[in-house]
């Protein structure tokens, strides 16, 4: 199993324990303005050309043949409640993630943040996923950020492919 800058069962609560702003009622605050979206507001904003950051994102993350295809993924309606349900699942205080025993595992976990704040509490809460199992590797990356697969994909696919190694 690899798990990329993956999220933590108990983020939203140690997220509020850090600050209060960016907590359960945060991951809740994004759930309503996402949901918002679901109603087409966005796409209409988006066919008009109202939202340039939106479209200086999709450039810096989306190599230019995959632009069109990943601004029609952003804004579609599936991808809104997905976000919708990610968002709500984050409020809910979960217990401690399960053992693994020794199903092989990789951790990569980014560390630019864009909140800096956060990062000794994340940094943990990846060392904590990364004892889960008793055959597991953590690897952090300096340089990338949440969306590691675009910020270092080399790191990525360096990953996988040693725990395919490793499990032959």
């Amino acid at each position: 199993m690899v798990l990329v800058d993956s999220s933590h069962e108990q983020q939203g609560r140690r997220s509020a324990e850090a600050d209060w702003r960016k907590g359960t009622r945060r991951y809740a605050w994004e759930a309503v303005k996402r949901q918002v979206r679901i109603l087409g507001a966005r796409r209409l904003a988006a066919s008009l050309g109202l939202l340039r950051d939106f479209d200086a994102g999709i450039a810096r993350e989306a190599p230019p043949a995959y632009a069109g295809a990943a601004r029609a993924i952003l804004l579609s309606t599936r991808h809104k409640r997905v976000n919708v349900r990610e968002m709500l699942m984050a409020t809910h205080t979960w217990g401690a993630p399960p053992s693994l025993d020794s199903v092989p595992l990789i951790v990569l976990t980014a560390l630019r943040r864009l909140d800096e704040s956060l990062l000794p509490m994340w940094a943990q809460m990846q060392d904590e996923l990364a004892a889960l199992s008793s055959e597991s590797k953590h690897i952090t990356a300096r340089e990338a950020g949440h969306y590691m697969h675009v910020d270092d994909p080399d790191l990525v696919i360096q990953a996988v492919r040693d725990l395919v190694r490793r499990c032959r």
